[in-house]
């Protein structure tokens, strides 16, 4: 029971195996032979990325489904999917959590050197690797470090499997790509979707590193009525949007989850029925309400936005709201005023860089409110009411007034004297 003793068997421990691995081999390889068969393959993938490289959550679960690991299971999306297998592997220690998301969920991981010398060698064995490495028989493919030439482009064009694409820029090549999945584009510069980048029925997520907009081809077949075949669409990522004909676009993928894009215009989003995850970059210094937001959305992200009072309490009222992000945002007569019965199942609120404001939150708005964190917010502090939430686990404040300091410290005392010891406080400050 004594944690020296701990200290020594783990020290011990360690010396012994890395001594002599092969030693171990046997006794690691059990692990990997009492698999689920579903599990194998998802577990020697991890030996396609660099030795102790950080695997983000989204890349690996992607490729796993591109890779065509992933049974369908009826009644949830491949991903979800994926991700429980990730936890099942997790659950087992072959896999470890490097980082975590706010809400706990795994946001990258990574394999230990003994299990990832293991995943190469057996990778090797069964020739599972191989496959991968040399692109024989590709369903996944990155060009995010290459040039592509006439060469790449008579070679791209015989990818007609691929699922999971990572390309510098759109070329027409990819017309042919019926069974694509993933397609992430790693462009600098805007660029314009093309029509038949919407008519690929089996496309399930889009996302550009720089911004893209709907071609004018698009916005002309939408204005004839015709329809996209996007309705597999579940993400798109850094879409600029000018005009309600191009957010009408969007109505031809009722099934679309998360979405970030920037508006120029206001857009009546409330038709996105499935949309969870939603962030929204407006132009500075404009001045837009938004009428209505889909219901269903959990988190809610607003870049530059202008926030008036009646749409402060339509955000509040969304009754699946978990995590509220906003930054660089500014509130109509520089308040913001919260009230009993809104945020009513918010875990996380993050507030960066919003202008002078003063904060009033009256009874208890945020009962489930587990993570408040304040970066350099021109806020008077923190409204008192937070030291009656109890379910309140850290307050992080970083680079704000030294009144907001102070506020943070205050709810920190008062939550200790009613038996609070969970409650963190982590403070940044320039000196």
């Amino acid at each position: 029971m004594k944690e020296h003793l701990w200290h020594k068997v783990a020290t011990s421990l360690s010396s012994v195996i890395y001594e002599d691995p092969n030693k171990f081999t046997n006794i690691l390889e059990l692990s990997y032979k009492h698999l689920p068969m579903h599990l194998k393959p998802c577990f020697l993938y991890s030996g396609a990325f660099k030795e102790d490289e950080e695997m983000s959550l989204k890349e690996l679960t992607r490729r796993w489904v591109g890779e065509g690991f992933i049974k369908k299971e009826e009644g949830k999306n491949s991903e979800d999917v994926a991700y429980e297998y990730l936890v099942d592997l997790i659950d087992r220690s072959l896999i470890q959590v490097s980082k975590r998301t706010s809400l706990g969920r795994v946001k990258t991981c990574n394999v230990h050197d003994l299990l990832y010398d293991m995943c190469l060698r057996i990778g090797e064995e069964q020739n599972f690797l191989k496959e991968v490495k040399s692109f024989k028989r590709p369903k996944i493919y990155n060009w995010s470090d290459e040039n592509i030439s006439i060469s790449a482009l008579t070679q791209l064009k015989r990818l007609v499997n691929v699922r999971y694409l990572v390309i510098p820029f759109i070329v027409r090549q990819m017309e042919k790509f019926h069974k694509l999945e993933f397609l992430y584009v790693q462009n600098v510069t805007e660029v314009e979707i093309p029509n038949f980048l919407l008519q690929m029925v089996n496309l399930r997520h889009m996302i550009f590193k720089g911004y893209s907009r709907f071609s004018k081809s698009c916005i002309r077949r939408v204005t004839e009525d015709e329809i996209f075949q996007i309705y597999n669409l579940q993400s798109i990522s850094n879409l600029k949007i000018s005009n309600k004909m191009e957010g009408e676009i969007l109505r031809c993928s009722p099934n679309l989850c998360k979405l970030k894009c920037s508006l120029e215009e206001f857009q009546d989003l409330s038709f996105l029925n499935r949309l969870e995850s939603l962030r929204l970059t407006f132009p500075p210094n404009y001045v837009t309400h938004l009428i209505s937001l889909p219901l269903n959305l959990r988190k809610l992200t607003l870049v530059s936005f202008y926030m008036s009072r009646e749409q402060a309490k339509i955000i509040g009222r969304l009754p699946n709201l978990i995590v509220l992000k906003l930054q660089g945002d500014s509130f109509e007569g520089n308040q913001w005023n919260t009230t009993e019965g809104e945020f009513q199942q918010l875990k996380v609120l993050k507030l960066s860089s919003v202008h002078d404001t003063k904060w009033n939150a009256s009874c208890d708005p945020f009962p489930r409110l587990e993570q408040l964190v304040l970066k350099y917010c021109n806020l008077e502090k923190i409204p008192s009411s937070f030291c009656d939430i109890p379910t309140l686990n850290m307050i992080g404040v970083h680079y704000c007034r030294q009144s907001v300091v102070e506020s943070a410290m205050q709810i920190e005392e008062e939550q200790r004297d009613m038996g609070n010891e969970e409650l963190q406080v982590i403070i940044s400050s320039y000196t």
